[in-house]
């Protein structure tokens, strides 16, 4: 097993209307180098049958590429001799520029031992197909009757095999609809012993319809693999699938994920608003609206994540807006409690929400923005207490008139909740 991560990569270009085609928002070429840096390859050498000019135009102007190194050649022109000077030193990972794939992926092949190549269940529609042994091991199938698997294009491998597979399959290359498959079969035929990587868990996403219904299917698969592991069952129920439906409608605006941030924050707030009403319907109304704007609060990062726009201010920005709304909306609901009911208590109970909502936030906002922060069984336990499922209960507490019991749940729990992150904090070695 290695135990480094490589951060150059091989990038196989066949075809130029499919590396140039946009899928939500970002070209399938541009998506392929992002998301390789994210997985931690930051230097490419694009080998291309397409012209080198267009490929280079393409990727020009691009702010996004600053922290990205790479290099095109152009095949055409290219011997194996001349082309094995400039392949990369060490471990190498190479992909294809033909389906659809995200971090996540890349990342499950950098932790797989070299050489190793992505396979999935086989289909009549494969290029390749191929027998595991062992479960692990990668071998050619004799015909298409013994094939458990296709091979895809991803392959991690060091320079020196490589070389060999590429001068091998150098005549296949320029003919095939891949050529990064014809490597795999040469490799396959050179190598001792070939490692699998099942991305059937993963996604990659063959790009074999670029129709307006099958680039939106190829949206759509993208968007299912956007929730989180902190994601609650009901948040996964029922406010991914909402978030999504919008995601999707939005990927084709100018709305950029702050836009969104600002929208949903203003929702809360309008939410608020409503429920300090000394009126059942107002605050049925108020919870609703915060309801949906906890459902609109993930469409702003599903938005980021799709089309690369994460930032740092983005996230500060949605972390913000979040306690803004938390801010206004507890004592919100104690000063509609008391203008209905003319008690005190409601006030001493809003005032003590917003003490322990601010207590919470000094607390825990510095764990939140802090990205590399450890993730133990307690951190994500105070996580998931922390996420806004409650927002799913509050209208049936309005409609029944339990509000109070939400305020007091909201104060006993916010000093709670912060109090013991702050046990947690100091048991923890620094």
């Amino acid at each position: 097993m290695h135990t480094h991560h490589t951060n150059q990569g091989i990038l196989f270009l066949a075809d130029q209307q499919n590396f140039m085609t946009d899928i939500a928002r970002v070209s399938v070429l541009r998506r392929a180098l992002l998301n390789g840096a994210k997985a931690g390859i930051d230097t490419w050498l694009i080998l291309t049958y397409a012209d080198p000019d267009i490929v280079r135009a393409h990727l020009a102007g691009e702010p996004r590429f600053r922290q990205i190194a790479f290099d095109i050649v152009n095949l055409n022109t290219m011997t194996p001799e001349t082309l094995r000077a400039q392949l990369p030193q060490g471990e190498i990972i190479a992909i294809s520029c033909t389906a659809l794939f995200d971090a996540q992926t890349l990342l499950a092949l950098q932790d797989r031992s070299s050489p190793a190549v992505g396979v999935q269940p086989s289909c009549p529609q494969a290029a390749l197909h191929v027998h595991l042994r062992d479960g692990h091991q990668v071998i050619p199938a004799a015909t298409t009757s013994q094939a458990t698997h296709a091979a895809v294009g991803l392959l991690r491998c060091d320079r020196a095999l490589l070389t060999q597979a590429i001068e091998g399959a150098w005549d296949a290359m320029s003919t095939a609809a891949d050529p990064l498959t014809s490597v795999i079969t040469e490799l396959l035929t050179i190598a001792k012993a070939v490692n699998a990587l099942d991305v059937s868990s993963y996604l990659w996403l063959p790009l074999g319809d670029l129709s307006e219904d099958g680039l939106s299917r190829a949206e759509t698969q993208l968007l299912q693999r956007l929730g989180r592991d902190g994601d609650s069952p009901i948040v996964r129920l029922i406010a991914r699938r909402l978030s999504r439906a919008v995601t999707h409608k939005l990927i084709h605006t100018r709305i950029r994920p702050n836009h969104v941030t600002l929208v949903s924050g203003t929702i809360g707030i309008c939410g608020a608003l409503c429920l300090a009403q000394p009126s059942v319907d107002w605050q049925v109304l108020g919870s609703l609206l915060f309801l949906l704007s906890t459902v609109i609060d993930g469409c702003d990062g599903e938005l980021a994540r799709l089309t690369f726009q994460e930032s740092a201010f983005g996230a500060k920005l949605d972390v913000t807006m979040d306690n803004v709304v938390h801010g206004v909306l507890f004592p919100a609901i104690a000063l509609g409690l008391y203008r209905e009911q003319q008690q005190s208590i409601y006030l001493l109970l809003g005032a003590l929400a917003l003490g322990g909502v601010l207590f919470s936030m000094w607390v825990f906002l510095p764990h939140v923005l802090r990205p590399s922060s450890s993730r133990t069984r307690e951190t994500r336990l105070h996580e998931s207490l922390a996420s806004r499922d409650f927002a799913y209960i509050l209208p049936f507490l309005a409609i029944f008139h339990l509000l109070h019991w939400f305020l007091w749940a909201t104060v006993i729990g916010s000093y709670a909740f912060a109090s013991a992150w702050l046990v947690l904090r100091r048991r923890q070695p620094a």
